[in-house]
C-alpha cells in the first residue's frame, strides 16, 4: 500500500534586516510611521546621481527593505538658497490639518551658524515647502538637530 504525502506550501519567512538597511550616506535620520502604512525616514543633505539633495527621504513597509525616494525639500529656502547646508530633518504629521511639518536646520545666506526652520507638505515624501523665513537664528550658535513633539 502506498501512503500519500501531503505537499506543504513553502514557509514564508519574515525578512530580517542587516546593516546597513539603506546602503548610502544617510546621516541624522528621523523616522515617521505614516497612516498610509509606510515608515518614512528623513536625513541630512546628500547626493544622488551627482545631484545635491537638500533633505533625503526613504520609505519602507517592513523596516527591512528601503526605497530611496530622493529629495523631500527640492526647492531650497529663499533665505538659505546659495549654500548647500541643510541638516537633521524631523517630520510630524498633523491629522487635524492633514499636513506634514518638517523641522530642519540650515545655514542662512547672509550669516554663519545654523537656523531652525519649518517646511510643510501634503504628502510624507514631499515636496516640502519652506515657510519663507527661519524660526530661530543665533550668531555663532549652531541651532541643529531639531526635534518637535
Amino acid at each position: 500500500m502506498l501512503a500519500s504525502c501531503a505537499v506543504r506550501p513553502p514557509v514564508e519567512r519574515e525578512a530580517t534586516y542587516a546593516n546597513p538597511v539603506l546602503a548610502r550616506d544617510f546621516p541624522d535620520p528621523a523616522v515617521l510611521r505614516d497612516p498610509d502604512g509606510w515608515t518614512y525616514a528623513y536625513a541630512t543633505q546628500g547626493e544622488s546621481g551627482g545631484r545635491a539633495l537638500n533633505v533625503q527621504v526613504a520609505r519602507s513597509r517592513d523596516l527591512v527593505r528601503w526605497e530611496h525616494l530622493g529629495d523631500a525639500l527640492p526647492q531650497k529656502a529663499s533665505w538659505a538658497a546659495r549654500k548647500q547646508l541643510y541638516w537633521a530633518p524631523h517630520v510630524l504629521y498633523d491629522a487635524g490639518l492633514h499636513k506634514y511639518f518638517m523641522y530642519y536646520s540650515a545655514e542662512p545666506d547672509d550669516a554663519a551658524g545654523k537656523c531652525l526652520a519649518v517646511a510643510t507638505a501634503d504628502a510624507p515624501a514631499g515636496p516640502f515647502v519652506d515657510s519663507g523665513r527661519p524660526m530661530l537664528c543665533g550668531p555663532g550658535f549652531e541651532h541643529i538637530d531639531p526635534m518637535a513633539f
